[in-house]
Formats: C-alpha cells, sequence, structure tokens
C-alpha cells in the first residue's frame, strides 16, 4: 500500500470515531484498553474554552487584516484579542485547578487549551474508550465514543477534540507523539493537499496535469525540525531555464513585475506556509539559485502529532517556491508541517502564535472537504481564524482541485473546502494558461469551487490564479528520487498569491494607503474591474451536478478572477 493509501484508509476508518463534547448526566460505561497499550500511555485532547467568539467574529467582519495597526477598521495585538475574547482568568484559573500543572497548556489565541494526559485518565476524565486501527504498517490509536466534559468544567468547556496517535513502524510500540484528530479527519478520497502531480521527469517532457495527490492532511502541535537532509537535486539546465522562463511569465501576466520594479518584494516580511511534509535543503537551494533568489531562511516547526511512513515533501517545496517567486527579497520563512489527519485550527494557531513573530501571511494548502467536519472542529477553527484577521495576519487558502464536489470522487455531491470556505480568509482557485477555470475532467480535478452549507451567503473562491502544470515552472523536489517535475493544482496558486499580496500591501502601506485583503471580513465583496482580469470561460464541474460555470463578474468557479497586482498596489 502507498503512503498516500495508507492516509486515505486511515482517514476513513478515523470518520467513524468522530466525536464532540456533551456534559449529560447519564453514567458512562468505560471501555477496556485496547490490548497492548499501558494505562500511562500519554494522549492529548484539545479544549475549547468559553470565550466571546460573536464578538470577536464582529470585530474580524470590519477588521482590514492588511490595514494600519490601530487605524480605523485596522487591527490590534493579538495579545488584546486574547484578553477581550478569550478565555476569563476564572476560566483559566478552573481548568488549571483540576488537571495537573505541567498537563494543560493554554494557547496564546486564548481559545483553546491543550491537554496531555495518561490514557486511563483521560478515559475517566471525559469517559472515552479507545482502540488501535491497522492500515499497513501503521497503528493508530483513536478514542471512541462521545466526550463528556467534568461536572466541574461544565461551564468552562465547550469542545474536547481527543487526538489519536499514531505508530509509524510495525505496530510493535505506540509513539509518543500525537496524531489524528477523529474530530476532523476526511474522508477516504478526500483531497487533503491540493497538488495536481505530473510525473515528468524534466521540463520538456512535463506537459500534462495530472490526478490530485490524496494526501489526508492535518494539523497539530509540537515544536521541532521540519527541514531534513536529502541527496543532492542533478543538474538539469533545460528544466531549469522553463522554471525560470514560466516563473518570469507568471510574475509579468499578474502585473507583479511593476510591483518588483518599485522596490517591494518581500524584504523583511515575515511568512508563514502551512504543509503536509517535511521540505529538504537541497531542492530549495537548487530553486533558488535557478531563479536568481538570495538564501532563504527556513525555519520549521512541527505543528502535527505524527507524519505518516514515507512521507513525501513536495507539497512543501511548492508552497515555498510559489511564495519566493513572489517575493524575491523574501529572506525567511517559516514552514509549519502539519500531519497525516488532524485538527485544521492547531497548524493555523501554531504559525499565527510563532515566537519568532506574527507572520503578516499565513499561506495553508491543506483542506478538508467542509460537510465531512465537525461543527465543534469548526466553531474553534473559526476562533483561530477570526484572532488572525483582528489581529492582523491575513490567511490565504487553497479553495481545492475537486471542483465543486469537494468530497469527491467518492462522494460526488455538491460541497467546499475548508478553510477556504471559511470567511475569515482569502480563498483561491484555479486557471489554466488560456485563462479558463482550470479542469481536466478525465483526471477528476478542478479547481475548487461553489457554496458553503455552514457559513450563509459564503461563495468561493473569492481569486484565481494559475494552476496548471504545462504552465506553471518545473521545481526540483525529492520524492525520493531528486529531480525536476511539474505539479498542477490550487496548491501553487494559494502560496503564489498570498506572497503577491505580501509585495502589493509593502507598496501601499509605504505610499500611505492601508492593505487590501478583499474577501476577508465579508463575504463577495466587490473590487474595481481594472484590478482583475474576469474569468469568462470553463467551469469545475466534475460529476454533472450542475455548479459551477465561470461568467461575467463573480462565479463560484473562479471568484472575481485573476489579480493585476501591479494595479491593486496603485489603487
Amino acid at each position: 500500500m502507498t503512503a498516500r493509501g495508507r492516509l486515505v484508509a486511515i482517514a476513513a476508518l478515523l470518520l467513524a470515531a468522530t466525536a464532540c463534547s456533551t456534559s449529560g448526566d447519564e453514567p458512562i460505561s468505560i471501555p477496556a484498553l485496547p490490548a497492548g497499550v499501558a494505562v500511562d500511555q500519554p494522549v492529548e485532547l484539545f479544549l475549547g474554552l468559553v470565550r466571546d467568539q460573536d464578538g470577536l467574529q464582529r470585530l474580524a467582519a470590519v477588521t482590514n487584516p492588511a490595514g494600519v495597526p490601530g487605524g480605523a477598521g485596522g487591527p490590534i495585538p493579538l495579545g488584546e484579542v486574547a484578553a477581550r475574547f478569550g478565555a476569563t482568568d476564572r476560566t483559566r484559573s478552573a481548568v488549571s485547578a483540576h488537571f495537573p500543572g505541567d498537563a494543560i497548556t493554554f494557547s496564546a489565541t486564548g481559545g483553546f487549551a491543550r491537554l496531555v494526559l495518561p490514557i486511563a485518565d483521560a478515559q475517566r476524565e471525559f469517559g472515552l474508550g479507545w482502540q488501535v486501527v491497522t492500515v499497513g504498517d501503521v497503528d493508530v490509536l483513536t478514542a471512541t465514543g462521545v466526550p463528556t466534559v467534568p461536572d466541574d468544567l461544565r461551564d468552562q468547556v465547550t469542545e474536547v477534540l481527543p487526538r489519536s496517535r499514531v505508530v509509524r513502524d510495525d505496530g510493535s510500540s505506540l509513539s509518543s507523539a500525537a496524531g489524528p484528530s477523529p474530530a476532523s479527519v476526511p474522508a477516504a478520497g478526500t483531497a487533503g493537499v491540493d497538488s495536481a502531480v505530473t510525473d515528468a521527469a524534466a521540463a520538456d517532457s512535463a506537459a500534462a496535469d495530472s490526478a490530485a495527490a490524496d494526501s489526508a492532511a492535518a494539523d497539530a502541535g509540537a515544536a521541532g525540525a521540519a527541514v531534513t537532509d536529502a541527496g543532492p537535486v542533478p543538474a538539469d539546465p533545460t528544466a531549469c531555464a522553463q522554471a525560470r522562463h514560466a516563473g518570469a511569465a507568471l510574475v509579468a501576466d499578474t502585473g507583479l513585475d511593476q510591483v518588483h520594479a518599485a522596490g517591494f518584494g518581500g524584504a523583511d516580511a515575515r511568512v508563514s506556509v502551512i504543509a503536509v511534509a517535511d521540505v529538504q535543503p537541497a531542492p530549495i537551494a537548487a530553486w533558488l539559485e535557478c531563479i536568481g533568489h538570495p538564501d532563504v531562511a527556513v525555519r520549521g516547526v512541527l505543528a502535527r502529532a505524527s507524519r505518516p511512513p514515507a512521507a513525501a515533501n513536495v507539497e512543501g517545496q511548492l508552497d515555498i517556491a510559489a511564495v519566493t517567486l513572489a517575493l524575491p527579497r523574501l529572506d525567511t520563512l517559516t514552514l509549519v508541517e502539519a500531519g497525516a489527519a488532524d485538527w485544521v485550527g492547531d497548524a493555523l494557531a501554531t504559525a499565527l502564535t510563532d515566537p519568532a513573530g506574527q507572520p503578516q501571511v499565513i499561506s495553508t494548502s491543506v483542506v478538508y472537504c467542509e460537510r465531512q467536519l465537525t461543527p465543534e472542529a469548526i466553531r474553534l477553527s473559526e476562533y483561530v481564524l477570526a484572532a488572525a484577521v483582528a489581529a492582523g495576519t491575513l490567511v490565504v487558502a487553497a479553495s481545492g482541485d475537486r471542483g465543486s464536489s469537494a468530497c469527491g470522487p467518492g462522494d460526488p455531491a455538491a460541497a467546499v473546502s475548508y478553510p477556504a470556505s471559511s470567511p475569515n480568509v482569502l480563498a483561491v482557485g484555479g486557471v489554466d494558461g488560456s485563462g479558463a477555470v482550470w479542469a481536466r475532467p478525465a483526471d477528476e480535478v478542478a479547481a475548487g469551487g461553489g457554496s458553503s452549507a455552514v457559513f450563509t451567503g459564503r461563495r468561493l473562491p473569492d481569486l484565481a490564479s494559475l494552476a496548471s502544470a504545462p504552465d506553471l515552472p518545473a521545481i526540483p523536489a525529492c520524492t525520493p528520487e531528486c529531480g525536476w517535475r511539474r505539479y498542477a493544482g490550487t496548491s501553487f496558486a494559494a502560496p503564489f498569491v498570498a506572497g503577491a499580496m505580501v509585495a502589493v500591501n509593502q507598496a501601499r502601506v509605504t505610499a500611505g494607503r492601508p492593505g487590501v485583503a478583499f474577501g476577508v471580513g465579508g463575504v463577495d465583496r466587490v473590487i474595481g474591474p481594472s484590478a482583475v482580469v474576469d474569468v469568462t470561460e470553463g467551469g469545475n464541474d466534475l460529476y454533472d451536478i450542475d455548479c459551477c460555470t465561470a461568467g461575467p463578474g463573480f462565479d463560484e468557479a473562479s471568484g472575481w478572477g485573476v489579480p493585476r497586482f501591479g494595479e491593486l498596489a496603485r489603487g
């Protein structure tokens, strides 16, 4: 079984264990621990805390995260967000008093806490059962049943999201790293990482898009290094020449070259990207040398419980390539490494609360089918996203590669991807080299879009950008063999737009104008026609569900269109 197959199978098994919290008075029957699991095996849970989420969302709805701090409609410090809208001292004290002193860690966002307990204590406190499921050589220890909140915390804790733990060897021992969360795993067949892969080894042979990777994706929570060693990337002058040409064409076609020429290319910017797997220095160095970009210090932070065996590193490399193409003066970047299948809000919170500094932009190409997530998981994630907007961090999310059927191919009904469906993010779809909506129906991939089933009136994407492999630059990657290959999908489009928005807003702020972050804090925000190239051809309907087709103005296949960054910087 391939690594991708393991991920999808694990996600399918865990979906049945999805749990939320209750506070009923019925007696709890606690099952016995699975065979081979010690009573002191540590497990982790996220506890949503009582907070003023409605008040925070109202503030986010009128905040421009790229505005002038402290100005009208501008952001406020993250510490102030936590103090005004997060858990009160009373709530924090009550939670701290209930658990051992080193068991609980409060998020700097103010909205939740991480709890680590021996599995026997977690069973007793929350009424959870546990089971071990095996997929190939991976054993997953996952919670079963519906967690209950301890009596003395019922007025303090609003959500309980248990994490699972993954065994990465032959199943003989349990890992000490936390893993997939039943509250947020996608079902089998759900696109988790939006990169459609071509297997071509060099630029001149990479001529077609192929099926989107179905890697289940995630977010988690511990510090560490996400940059690992790899062998050298073989020199390939033809591939490098194609990469330079295609990259320069993309920058010029979107007007970003005008912003760069004015001196705005990400100098001193703080950028975070969320990716599924680690990246390796050799491909990064080869890419930067090829495009003539100065060295970029990639700082790795683990926000994941476990990584699946033989996890590919393409996703992180693709994100870094797109961001550095958009920001030729960027000198540092934080990679938040996500795991196999976990609560999406944890990676977002890890990026937002980075001790090295709050980022100006977070780009995520990790997606979940919106209607396969629990309300509890979405609600707690929305607190984090609203906190980001209020504190001045723009979050840019890929809209997915399953067209208007984000749960496909197993479930072709209409659905959109999360977190792209959140009203607190800028959602980015895709176009091909002709300017039509990016789609390859034969491979069941297309730019994501549609109407949210959770957020009333939210339609996505907000914008679109180039996503087709024949038109994108080849990148060096090790999978595990090192070489130059082309990849397609909104995984490239989203981080490219994220980086470009940093450059645009540097230009605007320097000129004394507020930054732009359309699509954030509201839905279907009208922007000037000169700032986009309208997409009127193509669609993203893969399964004949009557959605969605591009047309004049905003549509659910391409949003407002492809941004013209030079116009945005001057407007």
